[in-house]
């Protein structure tokens, strides 16, 4: 995996750390501007790259960015600490948004944006959570990313581990029949701490996103 970027990742810690102690009316315009930001570098990698999903990066990127910078338990400098709460991208076409996200927080170096969809690039046009830092589910297939975050609720709750997955998904995602099983209410309690996040794309456009929407707890 590619090393992480020191100063960034400290800078990422006490930032976090700022934003814990503002309520979040105060923390908005900061998490707008690192969204911005975010999406400066996305729009970048795809036209460097003459390819990827502007649309669909561009819509979750607010949910990704609200929660690395202010709701997750994420360490850029230890990625795979067992404690750590996992986020699961189910739509896979949208890595470059996370990508851009987790650069931004110090779980690589910013540079290694460049290399976006490059020939034996680390950063492919899905996640790779054996390449990349901070990734923890490689996805595609649409549907599949909340069938696995369950198994990760159910693997943490086996483990007696304190995480809380996430899991993140759009229309077309939730359009797609391989994610209802863990949707029903019959699934037993390791979904406790299951969080589904849906992020509505519509049409895909550079100038304007629409709002995205967060599903109630699933129990």
């Amino acid at each position: 995996m590619t090393p992480a970027d020191l100063q960034v990742a400290r800078q990422f810690h006490d930032a976090r750390a700022r934003l814990a102690r503002l309520s979040p009316a105060e923390a908005a315009p900061a998490l707008r501007e690192m969204a911005q930001r975010v999406r400066h570098d996305d729009l970048h990698m795809i036209y460097r790259a003459g390819l990827g999903h502007l649309g669909g990066d561009f819509s979750v990127t607010d949910i990704l960015v609200t929660l690395y910078a202010g709701v997750l338990n994420v360490d850029p400098l230890h990625p795979l600490s067992a404690q750590r709460d996992r986020l699961v991208l189910s739509k896979g076409h949208t890595a470059g948004a996370l990508y851009a996200t987790l650069a931004r927080c110090g779980f690589f170096a910013h540079c290694e944006l460049e290399t976006f969809a490059a020939p034996e690039s680390a950063f492919n046009g899905h996640p790779n959570r054996t390449k990349v830092p901070g990734v923890e589910t490689s996805t595609g297939p649409l549907g599949h990313g909340f069938p696995v975050a369950v198994g990760i609720a159910l693997s943490a709750r086996l483990q007696a581990l304190a995480v809380a997955p996430s899991g993140t998904t759009d229309d077309t995602v939730i359009e797609s029949g391989a994610k209802q099983p863990p949707g029903t209410p019959s699934m037993p309690s390791e979904r406790q701490h299951l969080r589904r996040l849906a992020c509505r794309s519509g049409p895909a456009r550079v100038a304007a996103y629409r709002p995205v929407a967060s599903t109630p707890t699933v129990r």
